[in-house]
């Protein structure tokens, strides 16, 4: 790469505590065709070095005011991808300072021409990795799109917003109805991240008995409890290093909620049954189709940890707000299905198209996917017609009229509720409790009482 071809194309921020030989380093990358800004050591976080583009980050060793490892942590810190190249008295130089393989070190004194090949060199590998991230985000798109339809307006802002956040490592809430795919976006934001080359660890606090929350969260000790045969780490430390979801965090207990806080706040926690803390590095999302300001309210969830889960949120919209995505998602889905199935792809009439966007998916993008399934089961030839997806409008639409909830009791009603939502999930009873926006618990208790008042 000759000089002229860096010309305006990058730009270097140079670091120096001498005001002298921050002038000349500005001269001297002029040479090169480089623009650059000047900081001392103090304000490198003042001057928001994160804005525009900077390929090369100068640090003249020689009479800082820091330590040089504290000012190119704290460079690496808010530029990730910047190149650092360090000027640096020989008698300086140790072992520990080739720890880190963004940074380069050129001895000082030293020549000009020296100079100009390690910052061209530094502006190469910066271009270099550049490039290779953009393909990352490019193969990702691939993926959300083969994953996630977002075709519809609403759909496209919740995708933009994604991308936007994902590259933060604040706590994100995302909020919504059961079965509009919070599990899935989650996985989105990690596979946009930083993060993403690290583990992805999803836990349903809804589909976990209360008594063994702590323990599949935390971690436990041998002889903590009943069953507590060996140590096991928890959800916290398999995700170490990436991104822990937990969804359905309103089902969270009281009790648990201060400990989440800590990991929060501090990074540390103990297993069940131990005595010493542990530190995790881990981004943690959330998710929830409960309002848990309401359930702040109430008592039922900490305010303050709903304001350490709640720094981003996305609410992710219901699938008759976004009717426009149902053509692509009915397409992905049917693919999906004859590719599990080992058949050929059924299609769609545009009948039975007209029919899936006129219903109100009371149960989002879950519901939609059982309905293919089933349809899929019982289509004779290559196109699911009107007439396979009967149970919908039969089913759904013709049930709500055939008999009146008129004069039946809450506990009749409640009952109904469960029973109809069980059979709608073939009796899969962590989707049941999803769908009705209870625990999983609630819905072993109520069918336990339903059983004993049959």
């Amino acid at each position: 790469m000759r000089a002229s071809s860096l010309r305006y194309r990058f730009a270097v921020q140079i670091i120096s505590d001498s005001k002298e030989r921050a002038e000349y380093l500005l001269h001297s990358i002029g040479k090169l065709g480089l623009n650059g800004e000047v900081c001392s050591s103090a304000k490198i976080r003042d001057r928001k070095l994160e804005e525009g583009e900077k390929a090369v980050a100068i640090v003249e060793s020689s009479g800082l005011h820091r330590e040089l490892k504290e000012v190119t942590a704290e460079i690496n810190e808010l530029l990730p991808e910047v190149q650092i190249l360090v000027l640096i008295p020989a008698q300086q130089v140790s072992s520990s300072h080739h720890e880190n393989a963004n940074v380069w070190y050129l001895i000082s004194p030293f020549e000009e021409e020296s100079f100009f090949t390690l910052v061209t060199k530094a502006c190469i590998m910066y271009e270099l990795k550049r490039e290779k991230r953009e393909l990352q985000i490019a193969s990702t798109d691939i993926v959300f799109s083969q994953k996630y339809v977002a075709e519809s307006d609403v759909m496209k802002s919740v995708e933009k917003s994604i991308k936007k956040i994902a590259r933060l490592d604040s706590s994100l809430l995302l909020t919504g109805e059961s079965g509009t795919g919070k599990t899935l976006l989650a996985h989105q934001v990690h596979e946009y991240s930083p993060r993403r080359n690290q583990a992805f660890v999803t836990m349903s606090c809804a589909a976990i008995p209360r008594e063994l929350l702590e323990a599949e969260l935390f971690g436990h000790t041998k002889g903590s409890f009943t069953g507590a045969h060996t140590d096991r780490a928890g959800s916290l430390e398999l995700a170490d290093g990436g991104t822990l979801f937990l969804d359905e965090i309103g089902e969270l207990p009281l009790e648990l909620q201060p400990k989440l806080l800590n990991v929060l706040q501090d990074r540390k926690f103990r297993r069940v049954g131990g005595n010493d803390e542990r530190s995790v590095d881990v981004r943690v999302i959330t998710a929830t189709n409960r309002n848990l300001e309401e359930m702040c309210q109430q008592g039922l969830f900490r305010e303050d940890l709903y304001y350490r889960i709640n720094v981003l949120q996305i609410n992710v919209p219901p699938l008759r707000d976004r009717t426009a995505d149902i053509p692509d998602l009915c397409s992905m889905i049917l693919k999906r299905i004859a590719t599990q199935r080992g058949e050929e792809i059924l299609t769609l009439s545009a009948p039975a198209e007209k029919l899936l966007i006129e219903h109100s998916w009371p149960g989002n993008v879950r519901e939609l996917e059982n309905a293919l399934e089933r349809a899929s089961a019982f289509c004779e030839h290559g196109e699911i017609t009107p007439r396979d997806l009967d149970f919908i409008h039969d089913g759904f639409r013709k049930a709500s009229s055939a008999y009146s909830l008129v004069g039946m009791t809450l506990a009749e009603i409640e009952a109904r509720a469960i029973n109809e939502t069980l059979a709608f999930t073939h009796g899969n009873k962590a989707e049941a409790a999803k769908m009705l926006g209870i625990s999983l618990k609630s819905v072993y208790n109520k069918l336990e009482k339903l059983g004993s008042e049959a």
